[in-house]
């Protein structure tokens, strides 16, 4: 009986062991991700850059 419950509380620690390593593999994947700057648009850039050949041409 001893070792029927040992091998069953083995079997469920490893359940158990597994289960934690995929939850913080899942958490620090969302902190990688929520830790990384937004990227910038590019747009942004274009519409600086359009606005001042514009200045140009109405001076």
């Amino acid at each position: 009986m001893d070792k029927e419950l040992r091998k069953e509380f083995r079997e469920w620690k490893a359940e158990v062991d597994d289960r934690l390593d995929r939850l913080e593999a899942e958490q620090k994947a969302k902190d990688v991700v929520s830790s990384d700057p937004a990227p910038q648009p590019t747009s942004s850039k274009k519409a600086a850059a359009e606005a001042a050949s514009s200045e140009k041409d109405a001076n």
